[in-house]
């Protein structure tokens, strides 16, 4: 929803960037929690408020400095691929067992799952947008070279 925002209508981007992503953030979370109550429902639309007013955000912000720090894009970078595989890996030998035993694994889980998520983008995914892109040039050239 929100890309379409982005490419077609401005009256509401218009709104969705005044408001401030510093006070988004508490009600996002508070609706995540059990005690947000009805919160819950607004989870998915907070969500894209919070995205929105963040994207849109003037560049001289105190915390966008802080928000686009290496660190925290790189985790935005394999957001997807630790959201797949956290749910694939915990179902493995790593998050199973008693309370103690699992939670001892869950450094290797942790490890493993952020391993695995790095290869999948950097590689896997990186070969494949590649590919998509040169299907759909107008060059024809179809060979990927992966680096």
């Amino acid at each position: 929803m929100l890309a379409l925002i982005y490419n077609t209508n401005g009256s509401i981007l218009s709104v969705i960037s005044k408001l401030s992503p510093l006070y988004l953030c508490p009600i996002l979370i508070l609706s995540a929690h059990p005690l947000g109550g009805f919160t819950a429902y607004l989870r998915p639309y907070l969500a894209l408020l919070l995205i929105g007013s963040t994207l849109s955000a003037k560049d001289d912000i105190w915390w966008k400095k802080w928000i686009t720090c290496s660190t925290l894009v790189y985790i935005a970078s394999i957001s997807y691929a630790l959201y797949v595989l956290h749910g694939v890996l915990r179902h493995t030998w790593l998050g199973d067992g008693a309370t103690l035993e699992k939670y001892a694994k869950r450094p290797l889980l942790f490890a493993v799952t952020f391993g695995l998520a790095h290869l999948s983008t950097f590689y896997y995914e990186k070969y494949f947008i590649q590919l998509g892109k040169k299907i759909t040039s107008n060059t024809g050239d179809t060979s990927v070279t992966t680096g």
